[in-house]
């Protein structure tokens, strides 16, 4: 047996985009064990400030500072995270010297940010409210209240690859406030439990493995992995069929004995139901938010 042959860059097959940017990102050279900088520090001091504002500003079990310092105007985390940000635009990066770069610059900003994940997701909220304001959700409602002639079980099945192939177009912010009044429409007209239409709905506006404009964190690593449309919607077909699949044995099973979806409910008329339907839509609104801020 002769001797080994070397190994050299060229005798490697090169890695896939995708994988080259998680590898190259969360894989990289090892960090030298230098202290923090200013910036590091003063970012830190931020952030943690931001959590504390977040958790304490209205603990439930203690009064919070929303409270005491006795706003008026109801103050979201959306607010404080923008307060936070104005403050790394007016502060300096090192104290010890006033007059050094401020911790963020708009330069850097207009240069780095995401803007286009922020327009999916603003266009996303906008369409949806579209849609409920021209009485578009009733309008589809009604339409789709034809499907009475089907048994419950294939309509269920037909909303979840429904929902799960609207999802991939739009986000899932934007599937559940418009899908949510039309399925309580049509389980009205069609004489089925609501919760049986519009908890896999629901939950199925979360399969969003095809495109990358389904949702947000799809659009950034397809930006910044270089990946192509490909790479997504191959596994992305057999993950949406797989995942509605069990959500459909979940709900005919586990779903059923919980709920007891076979029984149309005595809280099922308009003014409960529409009630339902905010709440069930601030639920995603929450969900959404955490994911972007």
């Amino acid at each position: 047996m002769g001797p080994p042959t070397p190994l050299s860059r060229e005798s490697f097959t090169p890695l896939p985009a995708g994988l080259h940017f998680v590898t190259s990102t969360f894989v990289g050279e090892p960090r030298s064990s230098s202290p923090l900088t200013s910036y590091e520090a003063s970012v830190i001091v931020l952030f943690s400030l931001l959590i504390v504002l977040w958790i304490f500003r209205d603990p439930k079990f203690i009064p919070g500072w929303y409270t005491a310092l006795g706003f008026k105007l109801k103050v979201g985390d959306s607010a404080i995270a923008i307060a936070i940000i104005f403050l790394m635009f007016l502060l300096p990066s090192d104290f010890r010297d006033l007059s050094s770069p401020r911790i963020l610059e708009w330069k850097a900003a207009q240069a780095k940010f995401p803007w286009a994940v922020i327009f999916l997701v603003g266009g996303g909220a906008s369409l949806a409210q579209g849609a409920q304001v021209s009485g578009l959700s009733t309008s589809v409602g009604s339409i789709l209240s034809e499907l009475k002639t089907l048994p419950p079980s294939l309509v269920v099945a037909i909303t979840c690859f429904s929902t799960a192939a609207a999802t991939e177009i739009f986000s899932n912010l934007t599937v559940t406030m418009i899908f949510l009044p039309i399925l309580s429409q049509m389980a009205l007209s069609i004489g089925v439990n609501p919760l049986y239409l519009m908890l896999p709905a629901t939950v199925v506006a979360s399969y969003a493995f095809m495109l990358p404009v389904a949702t947000v964190p799809n659009a950034i690593v397809f930006e910044e992995g270089n990946m192509k449309m490909m790479d997504m919607l191959k596994p992305g077909i057999a993950m949406n069929i797989m995942c509605c699949c069990v959500q459909l044995f979940t709900l005919h099973t586990l779903g059923i004995a919980l709920f007891d979806l076979n029984k149309f409910p005595s809280w099922a008329d308009d003014r409960n139901l529409t009630n339902f339907e905010n709440m069930a839509m601030n639920g995603t609104l929450i969900q959404n938010n955490t994911l972007i801020f």
